[in-house]
């Protein structure tokens, strides 16, 4: 499982994630994207993967792009994207031939999107991680993927005592 690591503060949002796809410890591609950029009219994004990236004919990376351009219209605003998004996967995860017969512990996908929200002077820190199976109440990753896919929001709070900062990560960090 993949690691994805954003650090940010006002002037910049670095989100670092590898680029291995293995499979019960063994390597099956060491090239592999799971990484990419949502740009709208009220914010820039980067966004990362960790969990399922292939099962037989499906392929997370081809279904997030896909999902995303699905989900932009009619507003295309970042909020109501990730919203129809959350439907969208829960929808996709709970219904699609080929992932209804993967077993529920190789359904597990966390998505994590962080940069800036343009729609207030200057722009907002921000981050959102779309998850089937990471309880950030409990702080624990549960062992199968849920029915429906949960959010978490993190933004900057203003006016604010300090400089903003944000640490966050998802995947494969409890080893």
């Amino acid at each position: 499982m993949t690691l994805i690591l954003t650090l940010g503060n006002s002037d910049q949002v670095i989100q670092v994630s590898d680029r291995r796809l293995s499979w019960d410890g063994k390597l099956i591609d060491d090239d592999s994207s799971k990484a990419g950029l949502l740009t709208c009219p009220n914010a820039r994004l980067a966004f990362g993967f960790t969990g399922l990236a292939r099962w037989r004919s499906f392929r997370t990376r081809d279904w997030l792009l896909d999902a995303l351009f699905e989900c932009g219209p009619p507003d295309y605003g970042a909020g109501e994207i990730l919203g129809r998004l959350r439907t969208l996967a829960s929808n996709t995860f709970m219904q699609h031939a080929v992932l209804r017969a993967a077993p529920r512990k190789d359904r597990r996908l966390s998505i994590m999107f962080s940069g800036y929200l343009d729609h207030h002077p200057p722009p907002l820190l921000g981050c959102a991680i779309l998850t089937n199976y990471q309880n950030f109440q409990s702080g624990q990753d549960e062992a199968e993927a849920w029915d429906e896919f949960s959010w978490i929001f993190i933004d900057e709070q203003r006016p604010a005592a300090s400089e903003p900062a944000l640490i966050q990560r998802v995947g494969a960090w409890a080893l």
